[in-house]
């Protein structure tokens, strides 16, 4: 099996951004970009089964690189591109977290260093 160094935002619980060995043969594959204004492209993708696992693949990338909340530091809106090839899309999951905090403590409706964006 041959491990790349990509980002881990884009890693697959096995811990390697794609699986190079027979198991995987005839399986197509899949890439997953993740735009949250800073844009983070898969040039390695991922064999999966079908765009049905594909789709799951992306909503477990958006759900673990918005775990993060140094990751949701400027829109609240990570995009997670799934490709079938360099340009084909196959689908996009959009995961939006956005703060409402009616707190009514000093700089609470204010965006500060590390805080999530806040909806008024």
């Amino acid at each position: 099996m041959i491990v790349s160094n990509c980002s881990e935002a884009l890693m697959p619980e096995s811990g390697s951004c794609s699986r190079l060995d027979d198991a995987g043969a005839g399986m197509p594959r899949f890439f997953f970009d993740i735009d949250d204004s800073v844009s983070i492209h898969d040039d390695i993708g991922q064999d999966l089964a079908d765009p049905t696992a594909a789709q799951a693949e992306a909503f477990r990338r958006a759900a673990d690189y918005g775990s993060d909340p140094a990751n949701l530091k400027t829109s609240g809106v990570i995009v997670v591109t799934v490709r079938d090839g360099p340009v084909s899309e196959v689908l996009k999951v959009r995961l939006i977290c956005q703060v409402d905090d009616r707190r009514s403590t000093p700089g609470a409706n204010s965006m500060e260093a590390g805080s999530m964006p806040y909806v008024g």
